[in-house]
């Protein structure tokens, strides 16, 4: 017979619990992180979508991802709708493969956070060792595409240049806070470091977040 398949883990089930409070940068930084792992690093979690993946067709409805986190213990029905859209990137109204993937995905693992200056480089586009707000703002408005331009256009020349300065992200942030709360040394542009520290920052706040609101609950 097949061997059965796992439950999520507890390292799973809080990285989808975090899903809703991630912010846009964070969520990117995720996806980058999903495409460079190989599936050999994967395979539990592969397991785990083939299972509930009943039409077989690499995408998991939203009923089926709501079974995901109820088979995994998170049982509050608010929480479940969150998580699932927010899991949703595309609201294509399915969960694909990818988005899966990137929502069990945990930073406190150490194979996770190892990926951080892989997710680093798909940011530095032009591969100088530091992100500059430029870059931050196309890959943060834009997303990451492979056909990537082997120069970036000064800013004066983009069709897209200036007149992106204050546009909102899908979390409500402006890409110039996001570069101010990334550059700590405010030398106008963000290392690898910076941008570790900023993910990691990110990920233990909002851990400790769901942790107070744990702790309300078991209060009750």
């Amino acid at each position: 017979g097949s061997t059965p398949v796992a439950p999520l883990t507890a390292d799973e089930r809080s990285a989808l619990q975090q899903q809703q409070l991630q912010s846009h940068l964070m969520r990117m930084a995720m996806h980058c992180i999903t495409a460079q792992m190989n599936l050999s690093e994967l395979h539990t979690l592969n397991a785990k979508f083939k299972k509930y993946d009943s039409s077989g067709d690499g995408r998991l409805s939203l009923s089926e991802m709501r079974q995901v986190l109820e088979d995994g213990g998170i049982a509050a029905a608010d929480d479940l709708d969150l998580i699932v859209q927010a899991l949703d990137v595309d609201h294509s109204g399915k969960i694909e493969y990818s988005e899966f993937i990137t929502g069990c995905l945990n930073l406190s693992s150490e194979h996770v956070r190892a990926q951080i200056p892989v997710a680093f480089g798909i940011f530095d586009l032009d591969n100088s060792g530091s992100i500059t707000s430029d870059e931050l703002r196309l890959i943060l408005t834009h997303g990451m595409n492979d056909k990537r331009p082997a120069s970036l256009p000064s800013s004066d020349i983009t069709p897209f240049g200036q007149s992106l300065t204050g546009t909102l992200l899908p979390d409500g942030t402006k890409v110039e806070k996001v570069m101010k709360d990334l550059d700590v040394d405010k030398n106008g542009k963000v290392d690898c470091f910076e941008f570790e520290r900023y993910l990691l920052k990110e990920h233990a706040r909002i851990a400790s977040m769901l942790e107070a609101e744990n702790d309300v609950v078991a209060d009750k």
